[in-house]
């Protein structure tokens, strides 16, 4: 038990450096949502205007080309000091060796993911329950991903939460929590207020004529831009 104890706290040091970096602006990158682009070119696009979390989100492309997006995709955020994240396939987290991993409710469970990933990795977990959220921070995840925040065209079957759950969960966990969901120029600021150390943006920049512009408009708002 004691070397368990000592393993979590070893793990928990190791990733504080990159939790640190979790803040303002994290841009999902979702294949479905590219239409054709490319994965690299928008992900730089909005690194140039302020992204400082790169998620890279996939349900359906085959394993070998993820992992051939995944591998570039890790070059450019470590030449730019930007974290990069996978979603669900912790698979490509390993031979990537990404910063972390981001699971759903109805993905590997987060105590399984934490135990298979490497004690530097960043486990994030999306929780829209205080209950669930409670229960990802005992299981091991490193910050929670709350939504959504608002409507969204990203997703259509969506439940919005709002403000006042996340400050519930706020009050709940003492973890991070990345906010999501309908999240634009407009609401960035109220969500940061209302408790988030990050707002995730999938659609409003994916969709946008210009991804650096809308990028750098969000992280403006958030008094992110250095």
């Amino acid at each position: 038990a004691l070397y368990t104890i000592e393993q979590k706290i070893i793990g928990r040091l190791l990733r504080l450096d990159k939790l640190k970096r979790l803040g303002g602006l994290y841009v999902i990158i979702d294949t479905d949502l590219l239409k054709e682009r490319n994965h690299v070119e928008v992900a730089r696009q909005t690194i140039e205007g302020g992204a400082r979390t790169i998620q890279l989100r996939d349900k359906t492309t085959g394993k070998r080309d993820l992992l051939a997006v995944a591998h570039r995709l890790k070059l450019l955020c470590e030449e730019h000091n930007v974290l990069f994240i996978v979603n669900d396939h912790l698979d490509i987290v390993l031979e990537t060796d990404a910063d972390g991993l981001h699971v759903g409710q109805e993905d590997l469970p987060a105590a399984a993911a934490r135990k298979l990933l490497p004690l530097d990795k960043i486990l994030g977990v999306s929780a829209r329950a205080v209950e669930l959220a409670q229960k990802a921070q005992a299981d091991g995840a490193d910050y929670i991903g709350v939504g959504a925040m608002y409507p969204t065209l990203s997703k259509v079957k969506t439940v919005v939460v709002g403000l006042e759950r996340l400050q519930q969960i706020r009050q709940a966990v003492s973890l991070p929590l990345v906010a999501i969901g309908g999240i634009n120029q407009d609401n960035a600021a109220d969500v940061i207020s209302a408790g988030a150390a990050s707002v995730a943006v999938m659609g409003y920049i994916l969709n946008a004529p210009s991804p650096e512009e809308a990028a750098r408009q969000i992280v403006a708002r958030l008094g992110d831009d250095k």
